[in-house]
């Protein structure tokens, strides 16, 4: 009677050990999947190491890391669940707050992520990538100046952040502050060379300044860069006017209403007969 009640105790005792370690297993494997963009397989895992009995960290990161695959395949108001179990097990997971502020990003739900990226920040104060996204969070609802202020924290974490420059860069656009915009605009071409987009915007700043020699250069190069970009020849054609070029003008225009632009109808028919 003695040697089976020690056997049910060994047995009680060593269920949670075998459970866990288990679920440890499973966890690995979702990993592993991940890594070989197999989200799904994944998220399959991930369940396993959830039913199998997965408990403190091991549940936490289990949930986190099933919230960011469900991310992946676009499933964000699943993953927002799960990020939320994480948070609910272990308030100060700044990987589930995180994770949880991009995906309700992802969801337009702008003023959410702040407060998710708010709350990373608070736990993990120099984690860049939170500052990033707080700030694109903020440019999403014309709080311009917050934006800033965020990717200026991301450049000070890490300085070739060329996204935050870029980014930086764009919000500065929307202030009208023009020559500051283009200094973030070059820094991100130093760091990422031919970056559609900041050359882009690099020649709205020039247009806006009226510098259209300068503006005609950079949309140029992008041209060159990429013949199919959108918007080049609308905007080329209209710096092109403006320098007094009207057949170089009305040739963009051509260019610009194959793309699609139906402005660029009015202004043929106006400047180019």
């Amino acid at each position: 009677m003695k040697q089976a009640c020690m056997a049910a105790l060994l047995f009680l005792f060593s269920w949670p050990v075998a459970a866990q370690k288990a679920a440890e297993e499973h966890l690995a494997a979702g990993i592993a999947k991940y890594y070989k963009q197999d989200f799904s397989g994944a998220i399959e895992s991930y369940n396993n190491a959830i039913e199998s009995g997965a408990r403190d960290l091991v549940l936490v990161k289990t949930y986190v890391n099933r919230g960011i695959s469900k991310g992946k395949l676009l499933n964000y108001k699943e993953a927002i669940e799960d990020f939320s179990m994480a948070i609910k097990l272990k308030p100060d997971n700044a990987d589930a707050w995180f994770n949880r502020g991009i995906a309700r990003s992802e969801l337009k739900e702008y003023r959410s992520a702040i407060k998710d990226f708010s709350k990373t920040i608070e736990l993990k104060p120099k984690n860049a990538d939170a500052y990033y996204s707080r700030g694109f969070a903020r440019g999403q609802y014309g709080d311009y100046k917050g934006e800033i202020k965020d990717y200026d924290k991301a450049i000070q974490l890490i300085p070739d952040f060329a996204y935050a420059y870029h980014n930086r860069g764009m919000a500065k656009f929307q202030l009208e502050k023009y020559k500051e915009a283009i200094v973030d605009f070059d820094k991100t071409l130093t760091l990422i060379p031919g970056y559609n987009d900041a050359i882009f915007y690099k020649g709205k700043c020039h247009i806006e300044m009226k510098d259209y020699t300068a503006a005609i250069s950079d949309f140029d190069q992008l041209i060159k860069l990429n013949p199919e970009a959108r918007g080049v020849y609308m905007n080329r054609a209209w710096a092109r006017s403006k320098a007094g070029d009207t057949t170089g003008a009305c040739a963009d225009w051509k260019e610009a209403l194959e793309q699609g632009y139906e402005d660029a109808e009015h202004y043929l028919k106006e400047k180019c007969n």
